[in-house]
């Protein structure tokens, strides 16, 4: 279940010739059983990352770090709630 977009941004992938714009949502399994899959032309892996991990897989700078990082902000919020 889609939960709360956390973020957005756009880029240009120039080996593909494109413009993209990309929103980041939180989500939420709707039970354990689900497998999660990724489209094969957009992405090719995905890892599980704690605070840390996420600190020191993505630059300084990158978006996709700026998303993570609010992800975790996110959930800060929630369960503090």
């Amino acid at each position: 279940m889609v939960k709360d977009a956390i973020h957005a941004f756009t880029y240009i992938n120039k080996s593909k010739n494109t413009h993209s714009v990309e929103v980041d949502f939180m989500v939420e399994m709707a039970d354990d059983t689900q497998v999660i899959q990724l489209n094969p032309y957009d992405h090719s892996e995905y890892k599980f990352v704690d605070l840390k991990g996420a600190l020191e897989l993505w630059p300084n700078g990158d978006e996709e770090k700026v998303a993570v990082l609010r992800g975790f902000e996110w959930i800060k919020l929630v369960n503090n709630r």
